[in-house]
């Protein structure tokens, strides 16, 4: 009995360990930018592995890789390539737009890999401020195992870190406030885009960088004040970061100062998908 049953975990470690990543970039294994992890992928040893996600233009994701076992491992590269390019000749992110975020709050392991994208607002000039090329479509990830001996089981997740505010209004005497706080000690970059979906065609866009949350230079306060929005119009409001997850506290607020008291009505906003 206990020979049968020795047998049969061996059984089922050999069909664990047999999965991995496609090895090849162009049958890269897909990852969906929600937060869910593809959990215990087998990187064999002198191997790389290939994972790819669709990006959308002036959106912002967090790639995260961690070793499931070992947590002190220092044999996996992780490479970010994409979205100019092809499997035959990969192109890696601007480094504009891809940041280290594994100090930044939550702190993760030293072994971890954690990196953020702001990918560019438009695939054709003006690509958007800061931003030297097309925005979204695919990006790839390598994850390389340098040993020539040891295989290891990593996780890997895309999230997407935009946060969408809700409808935005210049319709007079109403205007709309937006106000996003960098919660953490990295400084981070923005792109805070505004689109009349309604009474117009207008787009309001700008960039810039939130200082750490000690500098006192952490928040942004804009709106359809602050972009010379035109009157009557409501639209869409985006903000595209390359911090990590939940790194920005974010507010939008409808304000009309003509009334007394002024009136001041809090409106959702923040990530939708993330998990």
């Amino acid at each position: 009995m206990k020979i049968r049953y020795f047998t049969l975990v061996l059984v089922i470690f050999a069909a664990i360990h047999a999965h991995a990543g496609s090895i090849s970039c162009s049958t890269a294994t897909s990852l969906v930018p929600d937060g869910r992890l593809l959990d215990f992928d087998s990187v064999q040893a002198n191997t790389g592995n290939w994972y790819q996600f669709t990006a959308t233009a002036g959106r912002s994701y967090s790639i995260e890789v961690r070793d499931d076992l070992d947590p002190d491992n220092s044999d996996l590269t992780v490479l970010y390539y994409g979205p100019n390019g092809t499997c035959a000749s990969p192109a890696a992110p601007a480094n504009a737009s891809l940041q280290h975020t594994e100090s930044s709050e939550p702190a993760v392991p030293a072994s971890t890999k954690r990196v953020s994208i702001i990918t560019c607002l438009n695939s054709a000039p003006p690509w958007g401020p800061g931003c030297s090329g097309p925005g979204g479509g695919t990006y790839w990830v390598k994850v390389q195992n340098g040993s020539t001996t040891t295989s290891h089981y990593v996780s890997i997740g895309v999230t997407e870190t935009t946060i969408y505010g809700g409808t935005w209004n210049s319709f007079s005497p109403l205007s709309t406030t937006f106000i996003f706080q960098n919660s953490t000690s990295q400084s981070i970059t923005y792109i805070f885009t505004m689109t009349a979906t309604s009474g117009g065609t207008q787009t309001g866009a700008t960039s810039g960088t939130l200082g750490a949350v000690s500098t006192g230079t952490s928040t942004v306060v804009t709106g359809t004040t602050g972009l010379s929005m035109n009157p009557s119009q409501l639209g869409i409001a985006i903000f595209a970061h390359n911090g990590p997850p939940g790194a920005i506290q974010a507010f939008e607020y409808w304000t009309n100062l003509s009334t007394s008291p002024y009136l001041i009505a809090p409106v959702p906003i923040g990530p939708l998908r993330g998990k």
